[in-house]
């Protein structure tokens, strides 16, 4: 897409339906962890707190960075 008009109607029409900071959910990861275990029985042993550490991103947060870059 090279219309830069379309582009930035496109980005303010859908722009406020997603979340500024989009950070991942214990229920979320949960999802693909049942997905998975529907073939592979074994993923049933996974927790959605073994799987990622928001911690930087929460750090990124509270330092007023990502506020900046979206305000």
């Amino acid at each position: 897409m090279d219309d830069a008009a379309i582009l930035r109607l496109t980005y303010d029409e859908y722009a406020p339906v997603f979340e500024r900071l989009p950070l991942l959910t214990d229920s979320a990861i949960q999802v693909a962890i049942d997905e998975v275990a529907d073939g592979n029985p074994r993923a049933r042993d996974i927790t959605p707190a073994s799987t990622m550490d928001m911690r930087f991103v929460r750090e990124l947060e509270a330092s007023g960075l990502l506020q900046q870059l979206y305000p």
